[in-house]
């Protein structure tokens, strides 16, 4: 049984290694420079940090693992992070999401939709997209039009990226 309808993208948990593709709509930067920004939770910065090396030769808008959690460096910090972070996404090109993610991650996702950027988001089990049984753990906006779903391991995902 496939995990929830994964646009074009079409790896599904009991089928990866043999239909892992990414979208079409993403060929059209093969041959190109494009900006990037990857959101994640704090937890994944090692995930996001492998994964804007498989990006290299593209552009990263910004890179929040430098200074990582600033939660507790007062509010003028977090204003700040937060103002750097929303025009990262507004100045991509395209918006990697790494799920899980946190309130953080949800709100980058809603501005990249918001200035209709383009919206990968991965998942390594695709629970995040399974409508079956309880769907408290489900986001609508995974399921917008402008997002892409991919379900595969981390390491396909980063052979995926590499391709780019």
């Amino acid at each position: 049984m496939c995990l929830a309808q994964v646009n074009d993208i079409s790896a599904c948990a009991e089928n990866i290694g043999q239909k892992e593709t990414l979208a079409p709509n993403f060929v059209m930067f093969r041959d190109g420079e494009m900006k990037y920004y990857i959101a994640s939770s704090l937890n994944n910065s090692e995930q996001v940090n492998l994964a804007a090396a498989a990006l290299k030769k593209h552009n990263r808008t910004y890179d929040w693992t430098l200074h990582g959690d600033v939660r507790s460096q007062g509010s003028d910090r977090l204003s700040t992070v937060s103002v750097n972070e929303l025009r990262a996404v507004e100045d991509a090109d395209f918006v990697l999401v790494l799920l899980p993610g946190g309130k953080g991650t949800h709100t980058e996702l809603g501005a990249a939709l918001a200035h209709k950027r383009k919206v990968l988001l991965w998942s390594s089990s695709g629970e995040e997209f399974n409508c079956s049984g309880s769907c408290e753990h489900v986001c609508a906006f995974y399921f917008h039009p402008a997002a892409e779903r991919l379900v595969c391991p981390f390491e396909s995902l980063l052979e995926r990226l590499r391709t780019l």
